[in-house]
């Protein structure tokens, strides 16, 4: 396994993905949804940091363009909840 999907893999379990809500929910007290607990913007840019180094090292080691799209969907959806424009390495 390449250096960018270890370190996407690691990120993607510890941060639950934003779901659509495709229904309006109904808040019946006390039972409220648990608001979402993902990363923080500096968290997520941290991360992005995280996954051009390990572009270069993965270049570097003969495993380029390792990355795996449906990893860069997720990313994608968290960085759109959080309101964060991102390019995913």
């Amino acid at each position: 396994m390449c250096t960018y999907s270890m370190v996407a893999d690691h990120f993607i379990k510890q941060w639950p993905i934003p779901q659509q809500e495709t229904a309006p929910q109904i808040n019946v007290w006390p039972q409220f949804p648990a608001p979402y607990t993902g990363p923080t913007k500096e968290q997520f840019q941290e991360l992005i940091d995280l996954l051009k180094m390990a572009k270069k090292i993965d270049a570097a080691t003969n495993q380029p363009n390792c990355e795996i799209a449906e990893k860069k969907d997720i990313l994608r959806q968290v960085a759109k909840h959080l309101g964060i424009e991102v390019q995913i390495p």
